[in-house]
């Protein structure tokens, strides 16, 4: 059986703009990574900011595929 895959992307709540986009099979699990990323990156800077500000970026699922034919 195929997993799913999920073309996800991130949208800063304070601003409504798509900020990153990115590919899973578990989408719950990646977001939680994302919310925990404390690394030097931009993306993982731009995470800090939003948490910082009580919020938390929104998940757009933009498609679903098998994961074997995702491209």
């Amino acid at each position: 059986m195929n997993k799913i895959a999920y073309i996800y992307g991130l949208i800063d709540p304070r601003t409504q703009e798509l900020r990153y986009i990115g590919k899973t099979d578990d989408l719950k699990r990646r977001y939680k990574n994302h919310l925990k990323d404390n690394g030097d990156t931009h993306k993982a800077k731009w995470f800090q900011s939003v948490i910082s500000n009580g919020l938390r970026p929104d998940v757009l699922v933009i498609e679903e595929a098998s994961d074997g034919n995702w491209q």
